[in-house]
């Protein structure tokens, strides 16, 4: 089996995660109630996501944009955004996550006279490829179906799109990303210094005055630029980074509270909630998970996805 679950008896939430056979970076999760996190974040990876119940309202930087349920949505990678579902409940969604190059690889792959019809072929191969991943399908089957989805995207995938009925921002999709502030432009070499600082000292978790002095700004300049380069304050910068390292951890073998210490949590209570809210299941939860017969390691969520 390439996949492992949860379902919280309490309120009935299920997060699943996974990993595809044919290559170990294309991950998948689903998700059936699962509370929303309403903080931006953003994936290391690409992620291209089907919404099975309900809808969902994706806040991306070129705005806000409601995906209905069918509808599939693209990030792609370092892209801060939220999402937060529409509709009574339940609400359902899937999601691949995999590498730019993994995206391409398989994309040049599809048959070009079915990827033409995107955006409905995408959905309706993505439909295929979840279907298949349930059923633990023949890896090339799953393979292919999910090889005819992305192939179907990959001419749109140069930039952030989802496919479904706009929000406030137009009919068009967002076309932006973080970054594109020309006030940021002049001073780009600072701002990348502060953030390959907070990025290697995030065990540490610095100070934003501590990163000002190191970059050569003053605090407010770094704070307004980091947002304007990245679409993240910094402290939420540093957050992402230190999950991604407990979830290094765990999938390592470490305990909870080893993940934690590692990451730079010296409180375990902040660590369960920030773990929460990223992946949509307790840190504990995750581990038990893992341990599991015929299970491999998760799908890294919302930090490292």
């Amino acid at each position: 089996m390439t996949r492992f679950g949860v379902r919280d008896m309490n309120d009935g939430a299920m997060v699943r995660f996974g990993h595809e056979p044919y290559a170990y970076d294309v991950r998948t999760v689903a998700a059936v109630g699962v509370p929303p996190d309403f903080s931006r974040h953003a994936h290391a990876s690409w992620i291209v996501g089907l919404v099975e119940r309900g809808r969902r309202r994706m806040s991306l930087p070129g705005g806000e944009f409601d995906v209905p349920g069918g509808g599939i949505y693209i990030i792609p990678p370092d892209t801060p955004h939220a999402c937060v579902p529409l509709g009574p409940p339940p609400h359902a969604h899937r999601a691949v996550c995999l590498s730019g190059q993994t995206f391409r690889d398989l994309a040049g792959t599809a048959d070009r006279d079915v990827s033409d019809d995107a955006p409905g072929g995408a959905a309706a191969w993505l439909r295929r490829f979840f279907e298949l991943v349930d059923a633990d399908a023949p890896a090339q089957a799953r393979r292919t179906a999910l090889a005819e989805a992305l192939g179907a995207l990959s001419g749109l995938a140069a930039a952030t799109v989802q496919f479904g009925p706009p929000g406030p921002s137009g009919p068009s999709g967002p076309s932006g990303r973080a970054g594109s502030d020309p006030a940021a432009g002049g001073l780009r070499v600072e701002v990348e210094r502060a953030a390959s600082y907070l990025a290697g000292q995030a065990r540490r978790n610095p100070s934003l005055d501590e990163t000002a002095r190191h970059a050569g700004l003053s605090p407010f300049h770094l704070h307004r630029l980091f947002v304007a380069r990245f679409g993240l304050a910094p402290h939420a910068f540093v957050m992402r980074h230190r999950l991604r390292l407990a979830l290094a951890a765990l999938e390592a073998g470490h305990s909870v509270v080893q993940a934690a210490t590692l990451a730079g949590f010296a409180d375990q209570s902040h660590f369960s909630r920030q773990f929460r809210r990223a992946v949509g299941i307790p840190p504990g939860r995750f581990v038990r998970l893992q341990r599991q017969p015929n299970s491999r390691p998760g799908a890294r969520s919302v930090p490292s996805a």
